[in-house]
């Protein structure tokens, strides 16, 4: 695992190509990347993490240079900018078949994320990054407000959906936080995603603003043990305390939470248990 910083880049660069470096996974923090650079790393690379990074918006004519992402199991932007939709089409075609995880904090305008065709997803995560600093901040922004910031990541709603229908049976990790949409948009994207199943879904993080438009999540998702329904507006969530949990070996979640004591998958015991659930910015209730 490599970490870096802009400074380093460079000297990555020439290392990588200077000795072919093996690498299961690379995270690189705080770089201006040039993904042209990674036709440098070998096919073995499983793990890809970006942590607050830019990206140059090239053209990218030869596309074989990101080849090396074929095999890759896990892809996370974290707390990312300029992620066009011209850099996520490029990733997106030199994808194999063996992601399970995807993990989009995005800083900024982002992809529509309309390229994305993955299959068999285990965890998946959209976070509007801007968005949920300010709801962490008690900010009144209301997500479902028309008013939004031009600059937020808003990214087509129906192609969120249809990753989300496409990974129903695989996925078990699920966070959809902070996604702004307008009055239209919000009543649509819920009364679809409250109609599918998700059989093996352990792992869920969503605004509490699901359930003013009927979902259940008790139906749609019968073997919860996390749940998060986050909510900065200290709305009220009767009945959820009902939701059947049962006992796994552990969590699987592995996904890095900025807000770590906010997110009620952090307060899952070794046992796999949920013992709370989370309704307000950082007030548990006990279950």
């Amino acid at each position: 695992m490599i970490r870096t910083d802009p400074r380093l880049w460079p000297q990555l660069v020439r290392l990588l190509h200077s000795v072919r470096v093996r690498l299961s996974r690379l995270a690189i923090t705080d770089a201006t990347i040039d993904l042209g650079a990674f036709s440098l790393v070998d096919k073995q690379l499983k793990r890809l993490s970006f942590v607050r990074c830019k990206f140059k918006d090239v053209a990218l004519k030869n596309r074989a240079s990101l080849g090396v992402l074929v095999n890759l199991q896990s892809l996370a932007f974290d707390f990312c900018e300029d992620v066009t939709d011209r850099l996520m089409s490029a990733i997106a075609a030199s994808l194999g078949t063996e992601l399970q995880k995807l993990y989009l904090s995005i800083c900024g305008p982002g992809p529509s994320l309309s390229c994305i065709d993955c299959a068999n997803l285990r965890y998946f995560s959209v976070h509007n990054e801007q968005k949920c600093r300010l709801d962490l901040q008690g900010s009144r922004h209301n997500s479902r407000d028309s008013r939004s910031n031009s600059q937020d990541f808003r990214p087509d709603l129906q192609a969120v959906l249809r990753i989300v229908e496409r990974n129903m049976e695989s996925l078990e990790g699920l966070s959809l936080c902070g996604i702004i949409m307008d009055n239209l948009q919000y009543t649509t994207f819920w009364s679809q995603f409250g109609n599918m199943k998700f059989p093996n879904l352990k792992y869920l993080d969503l605004s509490s603003n699901c359930l003013e438009s009927g979902v259940d999540i008790k139906r749609s998702c019968p073997n919860l043990v996390g749940l998060d329904l986050w909510s900065p507006y200290n709305v009220p969530l009767p009945g959820h305390a009902e939701i059947p949990m049962r006992r796994i070996n552990s969590p699987t979640w592995d996904f890095d939470s900025k807000y770590g004591d906010t997110l009620a998958i952090k307060k899952i015991g070794r046992s796999g248990k949920l013992h709370c659930l989370w309704y307000q910015s950082s007030q548990p209730r006990n279950l």
